[in-house]
């Protein structure tokens, strides 16, 4: 297998992330703080998040794809979404 970098992850948004909140109808709403969690990964062009269970180890979905930042609007663009549920064993 060959890796290959698509960006340098140098941009003001690139780090991680957890979700706080989401849209529903037209108002942003916050997610409590729970073990159930939603992490976003972004670079400086790509993102990705992941629902995990941080007791249980339990893998919800992921999706991810290309994102822009341009005049204070943040747009993605899905390019996969994968919804499971899988329980994974922590150490």
């Amino acid at each position: 297998m060959k890796w290959k970098r698509v960006d340098a992850g140098d941009k003001n948004l690139a780090g991680n992330w957890r979700i706080t909140q989401r849209k529903q109808e037209d108002k942003m709403v916050d997610i409590p703080l729970r073990a159930r969690r939603t992490l976003k990964l972004l670079t400086a062009t790509r993102f990705q998040w992941a629902a995990i269970n941080i007791e249980t180890g339990e893998f919800s979905g992921t999706g991810g794809g290309t994102y822009a930042f341009k005049d204070g609007k943040y747009t993605e663009h899905i390019e996969f979404f994968q919804e499971i549920a899988l329980a994974l064993e922590w150490h």
